[in-house]
């Protein structure tokens, strides 16, 4: 892949992806369709995360997002850092709060004076009415006043009443003061004033009180630079799960914001902890930092060191679990208290509890010790020093570290898509191995059967001539009764071992044998892609055809072979004048000798004795004869079987064949993703 510019490097993936899709997938075959399906809709879930990473992205903006649980103080030190470096819009509420703020306050003011006065007013004539009353009481006590109040009008009297009314209209005027002293307390101004004060975006306490991510521009020494207020991950997340993707995503560097000095938790029951939150929303960030947070509420905690030794203990545990999580990516971490730094920094503030508590802190410590013993300045010092130097740089490889990431993802998918596989090789080639060795056993022992069963019934075959060619010798018989009946009885057991030859029970327990192994094969072959399907969710169709019809045939062809043809051929030739019979004549014919003869004439069991003795030299000439052909006819079969058990045996080889070209196909998707990463990781000059 040619260099690509930064801003270019999602489309770029995508269409190098296309690429490798459109390429592997020309070597489509049918049993390689569920494997390509599958590569296609990784391949959408990939575009998706390229778009989105790219609508989302900030190419020109050094970018920061605050991140972390609900009311982890994320907004509080975010205000802390608009004060600190003279954010513009704060900049503004400031002289907007200040000019509406003065303008209040001499309104409140001259009011709360008015108020004042008018209270003098009505205090001061309250007074004088009563001293008036007062006097009138005393004097009415004197018989002369009485005498002469009769004779002409009540003077005091009326004063009175008029003074009465006169303070009757100064509470009317102090309550009509009063009430624009409320309404102005009250008036829209004041809800003007709240929203411009300090610390309005800051939580209340109440979960996700930040929904929407906020951005917030600075510029410290003519370098720009975002912070984002991203809303918390703790509270009702479905709510802000956008919110929260979107800002990560466009993000250049993370600040996971904790109150709790303990590490992030993993989720359980199925449910997501804070550290697998982490993972899934940060993953793909090149510079990620922890800031604890700490809670302090009283400037007496601040006499003390920021981190004690139990908390240092525990944020070391954080640093691990952050680099696990994270790997190198994870920078580290900072200490701070937000609020004390807010306290410290605030000038323009409105709620009457919030001026208290920085009174509180004020009363104890000055601003610019505040901010030291908060970790604050040490905090504000690494962004403007540090943490916005080549920002451009920093940018490109946030970018790429991403796209790495999604490919990372990718790669690391087909990994492991491939060790199942090569999991799932490894399985079918046992057992088709142990298949093999099993048609192998079950060939030699069905071969064996076959064999004994012959041997057995050869043996069968003589004794059965034996014994009847004995019952009919001692019937006292003629040598030429005893040759054409020991003929007879020849060719009746000939027929029964035909007969008992054909041996259609054993090729049948031979074929069943075989088909039910090769059965076994296929269960268990099939059980072994379902666990592959099931773990990795993919559906791998892999069609096993054990079609064995050609070779079944062969076999009856061979048990007909020997049972029909093979052992009549053999024993016909028994029959022919070259060879039994003339054997048997010869045998006979030199029995009865000159000599022996006269003998068999005079003696019945001599006679008997020497037509036995011809009948079993003649029966053992004839059952070797029949072994003899009948042993080459096995190993014609044996051959034949051990042919259609070697044709089985490779056509069960092609089973892992098979599943082996999409083993092949992933590994070789698998090396184009590997080598498309590792280009982008140099590109982006990532470690």
């Amino acid at each position: 892949m040619s260099p690509t510019l930064p801003n270019e490097i999602y489309q770029k993936i995508k269409i190098k992806l296309n690429e490798i899709h459109t390429r592997l997938a020309k070597q489509e075959k049918e049993h390689l369709v569920a494997q390509i399906q599958f590569l296609n809709s990784i391949q959408k879930e990939i575009d998706s995360k390229l778009d989105s990473f790219n609508q989302n992205a900030e190419w020109d903006t050094f970018t920061i997002a605050f991140y972390g649980e609900t009311n982890a103080g994320k907004s509080t030190l975010i205000e802390a850092l608009r004060i600190y470096f003279k954010e513009k819009t704060k900049m503004d509420s400031w002289n907007e709060f200040k000019n509406i703020h003065e303008i209040f306050l001499k309104e409140k003011e001259n009011l709360k004076q008015s108020m004042l006065e008018q209270e003098e007013d009505i205090e001061r004539l309250s007074r004088h009415i009563a001293e008036q009353i007062e006097q009138e009481v005393q004097n009415r006590k004197s018989f002369w006043y009485r005498l002469i109040s009769f004779f002409k009008s009540r003077t005091p009297a009326i004063q009175i009443k008029k003074f009465e009314k006169e303070l009757d209209d100064k509470k009317s005027l102090y309550v009509k003061t009063q009430k624009n002293f409320e309404a102005l307390l009250n008036n829209q101004d004041n809800d003007r004033l709240l929203n411009l004060s300090d610390g309005v975006i800051i939580g209340d306490g109440r979960s996700d009180f930040t929904r929407k991510t906020t951005s917030y521009a600075f510029n410290i020494n003519n370098q720009n630079f975002q912070i984002l207020d991203v809303a918390g991950i703790e509270g009702d997340e479905s709510q802000v799960i956008d919110s929260i993707d979107s800002a990560t995503k466009k993000a250049h560097c993370v600040f996971y914001i904790t109150r709790s000095p303990t590490p992030p938790q993993k989720g359980d029951d199925g449910k997501e902890g804070t550290l697998e939150k982490i993972k899934k929303h940060l993953g793909a960030q090149s510079e990620v930092y922890a800031i604890f947070n700490k809670s302090i509420t009283n400037p007496r905690q601040l006499e003390q060191a920021l981190i004690n030794e139990g908390e240092r203990q525990s944020l070391q545990v954080l640093d691990e679990k952050m680099c696990e999580a994270l790997g190198e990516h994870y920078i580290g971490r900072k200490n701070l208290c937000a609020k004390v730094a807010f306290l410290a920094l605030a000038e323009c503030l409105f709620d009457e509890k919030t001026k208290q508590e920085r009174e509180k802190f004020l009363s104890k410590y000055d601003s610019e010790t505040l901010l030291q013993k908060s970790g604050f300045s040490d905090f504000a010092d690494f962004i403007a020093r540090s943490l916005i130097k080549n920002t451009q740089a920093k940018i490109k490889k946030s970018h790429y570290k991403k796209a790495s990431e999604i490919l990372c993802e990718f790669q690391t998918l087909l990994t492991e898509v491939s060790r199942k596989f090569q999991d799932l090789l490894s399985d079918a080639q046992n057992e088709v191995d142990n298949t093999k060795n099993n048609l192998e056993r079950i060939k030699i022992q069905n071969l064996k059967i076959i064999s004994n069963k012959i041997d057995k019934y050869i043996e069968k075959f003589k004794i059965n001539v034996r014994i009847d060619t004995y019952d009919f010798i001692d019937s006292d018989v003629s040598d030429k009764e005893f040759e054409e009946t020991f003929k007879i009885i020849i060719r009746q057991e000939q027929k029964i071992l035909e007969n008992n030859l054909i041996l259609d029970d054993e090729f049948k327990k031979l074929q069943e044998d075989i088909k039910e192994e090769l059965e076994n094969l296929k269960r268990r072959i099939s059980y072994a892609i379902q666990d592959f399907n099931h773990n990795l969710k993919i559906d791998f169709e892999h069609n096993i055809s054990m079609d064995m019809k050609s070779g079944i045939d062969t076999v009856g062809i061979f048990a007909s072979l020997l049972g029909v043809v093979g052992i009549y051929f053999t024993l016909a030739n028994f029959w022919n004048p070259v060879g039994w019979t003339a054997a048997a004549l010869t045998g006979i014919a030199t029995l009865i000798g000159f000599g022996k003869s006269i003998y068999k004439f005079f003696s019945s069991d001599y006679k008997k004795s020497e037509q036995k003795r011809a009948a079993n030299e003649n029966l053992k000439r004839i059952s070797e004869n029949i072994k003899e052909n009948i042993e080459v006819e096995l190993e014609k079969l044996r051959r034949n079987i051990n042919e259609y058990i070697q044709n089985i045996q490779r056509e069960c080889e092609t089973v892992t064949e098979h599943m082996r070209e999409p083993y092949i196909f992933i590994c070789q998707t698998q090396k184009e993703i590997r080598q498309l990463t590792y280009q982008i990781q140099h590109e982006g000059e990532l470690p």
